[in-house]
This record gives C-alpha cells, sequence and structure tokens, in this order.
C-alpha cells in the first residue's frame, strides 16, 4: 500500500509543487506506520491515523492533493491575519514616536 503528501520544494529560481511517496511498513486497528519509499531512510517511521482530518500522508494522490491545498489556503491565511498585526503595531509604534 502506498500513501503520499504534495509538499513545496525550492529551488534558487522557482518553487514547485512535488510528490513524496511512503509505503506501508505496518498496520494496527487504529492506523498505519508509513516510510520513505526508497531505502536512504529505512530507520524513519511516522504514524498516521486511520480516521482524521488532518494526516501526514493519505493513501489516494486525491486526499493527498486536497490536504495540500487546506495546508496552504491556512497557511494564507495565518500570513494575512501576521502581515496586518505588524501593520497595527508598526502604525502604534509610529504615533508613539511622534508623541
Amino acid at each position: 500500500m502506498k500513501f503520499y503528501r504534495y509538499d513545496t520544494t525550492y529551488s534558487p529560481h522557482a518553487l514547485h509543487v512535488g510528490i513524496r511517496m511512503f509505503k506501508l511498513v505496518k498496520e494496527t486497528p487504529c492506523g498505519y506506520w508509513i516510510t520513505f519509499d526508497t531505502d536512504h531512510f529505512a530507520s524513519w517511521r511516522k504514524w498516521i491515523p486511520k480516521i482524521s482530518n488532518k494526516r501526514y500522508a493519505y493513501p489516494t494522490k486525491a486526499e493527498a492533493l486536497y490536504s495540500f491545498i487546506r495546508r496552504k489556503q491556512m497557511q494564507i491565511k495565518h500570513c494575512e491575519r501576521d502581515l496586518q498585526n505588524a501593520k497595527q503595531v508598526l502604525s502604534i509604534a509610529k504615533e508613539m514616536k511622534l508623541s
């Protein structure tokens, strides 16, 4: 059984969306133990639940892509909130300086 996770990969000149593949190591009643699809990181393992709104990897590419899109939407939401907070604090600081 394979599992998938989409991630952003960075290069010096561009951003890319890539997919990582994982293989099943062991299935438990509540979840799965997965590892990278290559043998280079054979000692790395991660447990993921069978039923959850947020998982590290998914059994289908469609679920993995949906999760990636949601993660990026939440990242944008948090960044926009942080930007607004920084602008407000900067405005307050400038008013303090002028007083």
